[in-house]
């Protein structure tokens, strides 16, 4: 596999994650529509964590939002990572996850992320990343989460 680029998201990155919301009903049912992006890239700014944008060979492959530290436990914590429908199960999530894992190393010993309990795919795919499980959490709503921990 060509190596990954990665490079901060730019508005004009927006139609690019729009394309990948439409492509992800899952997400786009979890998260927010294509339409309401907008709002949800708002919502997140005052975390100040960090949009990326992946490239390979030229090509917009994937996204991801990260944040070096999030109120709920101080830690760094991976929020989003969609990849390109066409792209998908060719390493390029992986490899996302291990550049995000590498840009925490040093600073920290692991990051987090959280993943709802009935998305088995998600969390299969987040333990072939390396990601383990550490507990389950009910949010605001009652909803439950599974807590995942990446040990650097």
């Amino acid at each position: 596999m060509e190596k990954l680029s990665f490079r901060s998201y730019t508005d004009e990155d927006f139609p690019f994650f729009q394309q990948l919301v439409l492509a992800s009903k899952e997400w786009e049912s979890e998260e927010c529509s294509a339409e309401n992006l907008p709002a949800y890239l708002k919502k997140y700014e005052m975390l100040q964590g960090h949009w990326t944008i992946y490239e390979q060979a030229g090509e917009k492959v994937g996204l991801s939002y990260s944040l070096p530290w999030a109120p709920s436990n101080e830690k760094p914590w991976l929020g989003t990572l969609l990849v390109k429908k066409s792209r998908r199960g060719q390493g390029i999530g992986k490899e996302i996850i291990t550049q995000i894992a590498e840009h925490f190393q040093g600073n920290h010993k692991a990051f987090f992320c959280a993943c709802p309990v009935e998305k088995t795919g998600w969390l299969q795919f987040l333990a072939s990343c390396g990601f383990e499980q550490f507990k389950v959490e009910k949010n605001e709503e009652e909803k439950e989460y599974v807590i995942l921990v990446y040990p650097l």
